[in-house]
């Protein structure tokens, strides 16, 4: 089950003590406001989230004083913003998913990305994407799919046009032994090398030396300043409230600050493939 918005709890409240205040019924509030009784019920029960001009009615029909009206009607604004922002994206299976991220990511200027758990799909070699996609438990003729649709929205590194990318990985993620030595190593050379390289894209790693006064264990994708996409075991996201997105955008700011780039990176990054190549000894 779902957890509701604490807001949502309150909001409810607040109406039913001002229907108990007021001394109306529930009918009296629908004849007033033009609503239906049914509505007038869910909405008082906190089934149902009224729009801001319903919430306005609402409260006008309860003689809710000004003050009390444009609190709950900013209240219930941004409980329509919380529901109406966070959009699940992954359907329709793994290469589906991997068209409609690309299309986002072509539509972008800026993307900054941290992954604290694994390398970013966008740099990934096939390999180790197709790892990452078995372990989905998807069948086998998907995930080739969801690979074949991943390398397809890596051409995007190479078709920058005036596109920035920033990547962000951490020590931890590219320790994770996900293809044995030989193949890690090949993955991090990978990554060394486009580290190095100087341009629009950008490849950072946070040692683990480096000391960070804050957590932050999620997977997330800033396009622009006018999208957040989140990972997690549950499922993919799209946050576009300007609230969720300057959240992220502070987030990343931080991270930015503990991350090596350029030469630095690369030297991080290759040391951890001279380290995997010592294990084949």
């Amino acid at each position: 089950m779902g957890t509701e918005p604490p807001g949502r709890d309150e909001l409810s409240r607040s109406l039913r003590r001002l229907l108990e205040a007021s001394g109306r019924t529930g009918k009296d509030v629908a004849a007033t406001t033009g609503f239906s009784r049914a509505k007038v019920s869910r909405l008082l029960q906190g089934k149902l989230v009224p729009t801001e001009a319903d919430a306005d009615a609402l409260l006008r029909a309860l003689d809710a004083s000004a003050e009390e009206r444009q609190r709950l009607v900013d209240l219930a604004a941004e409980l329509h913003e919380q529901r109406t922002s966070r959009v699940v994206v992954l359907r329709g299976g793994m290469a589906t998913y991997q068209r409609r991220y690309g299309e986002i990511e072509r539509e972008s200027k800026h993307i900054r990305t941290f992954c604290p758990q694994m390398v970013p799909g966008l740099v990934q070699s096939p390999d180790y994407a197709r790892v990452i996609f078995q372990s989905s438990g998807r069948p086998p003729e998907e995930v080739e799919a969801g690979i074949a649709a991943r390398l397809e929205r890596q051409k995007l590194l190479n078709e920058l046009g005036d596109r920035q990318f920033t990547l962000i990985v951490t020590e931890g993620a590219v320790r994770w032994n996900l293809l044995g030595p030989e193949g890690m190593a090949e993955q991090l050379d990978q990554l060394a090398g486009r580290a190095r390289r100087p341009g629009p894209v950008r490849i950072g790693i946070i040692p683990w030396h480096v000391q960070a006064n804050f957590v932050t264990t999620t997977s997330f994708d800033l396009h622009d300043e006018r999208a957040v996409i989140t990972a997690t075991d549950a499922g993919t996201s799209i946050l576009t409230a300007p609230r969720d997105v300057a959240e992220y955008i502070t987030r990343f700011d931080r991270i930015e600050t503990l991350a090596f780039f350029g030469d630095a990176a690369g030297d991080v990054l290759a040391g951890i493939a001279d380290d995997y190549r010592r294990l084949l000894h």
